[in-house]
């Protein structure tokens, strides 16, 4: 058989970084995550996890007992939610899409699918405060603001595609910070979703909300009507979701340029 005739494969190959070692990828740690027979253990990479995390960075400490017996305990976070940090810490992707979210499945288990993928991006998002991992922070806000827009595509109306509720946005307060990009995020959707949310017949109670939220909502708001401030664009928005990324506080690249070798659009991997 003649061989096929056509363009050559460019391989993918790069260039090393100069600032990993072999010897820092050798050394491992193991991660026993969760409690009781749910508990899962994780073999990971020095290196990986004290690069991507302060937390990891301070408990790997030479003076830590943690470091010396090579095992840090995580009774608080999810196996599930942590394997997919794991994955992430591998490979770049966000293994966390709902296996029937953007499938040719019925538009009803179609919303349901990415309001439970919603939830479950909402609880990444305490496990990367939790850690303090900033570049994974990042990735979950993109793929958040992908099932948004994929939420707003179905005819179904969801909640979560309108305004972010009481209850997520409850969770998003306690696990986050004073002027964090996520708090932001939160006051920002709602502001500029508000209006949308009106002619859907979906209404803000305000007085479900924590009360740190009212506060930046209402000065928010308030900036917003005296034109002092405006939200300039739509905040579900992938082409200029860095204004709600940590590394714009922390400093340093986006996590889409450390992982430029992967597709330009964040990916919500499945399982």
């Amino acid at each position: 058989m003649e061989p096929v005739q056509g363009k050559p494969c460019k391989l993918r190959l790069w260039a090393s970084p100069t600032n990993v070692r072999c010897s820092k990828l050798s050394s491992t740690v193991t991660i026993l995550v969760g409690t009781g027979d749910a508990q899962g253990t994780f073999v990971l990479h020095e290196y990986l996890l004290r690069e991507s995390s302060i937390f990891f960075d301070n408990t790997l400490k030479r003076d830590w007992k943690e470091a010396h017996e090579r095992s840090i305990s995580l009774p608080e976070i999810s196996p599930s939610h942590f394997a997919i940090y794991a994955r992430f810490l591998l490979t770049g992707y966000l293994f966390a899409k709902e296996p029937k979210a953007g499938t040719t499945e019925s538009r009803e288990d179609v919303s349901e699918a990415l309001g439970t993928q919603f939830g479950c991006l909402i609880r990444l998002f305490a496990m990367a405060n939790f850690l303090q991992a900033s570049t994974i922070h990042d990735a979950i806000m993109d793929a958040f603001i992908e099932t948004i827009l994929d939420l707003r595509s179905t005819t179904v109306k969801h909640p979560t595609a309108g305004l972010i509720g009481a209850d997520y946005v409850h969770y998003l307060y306690k696990h986050s910070s004073k002027g964090s990009p996520l708090r932001k995020f939160a006051v920002d959707f709602n502001l500029w979703s508000l209006p949308i949310a009106k002619r859907h017949c979906q209404k803000l109670n305000l007085t479900q909300y924590p009360i740190d939220f009212l506060h930046d909502y209402l000065q928010a708001a308030a900036l917003f009507i005296t034109s002092l401030r405006k939200v300039k664009h739509d905040p579900v928005n992938l082409e200029k979701s860095c204004d709600y990324h940590e590394h714009t506080l922390r400093g340093g690249p986006c996590y889409k340029v450390k992982h430029q070798y992967l597709a330009p659009k964040v990916e919500v991997a499945g399982t």
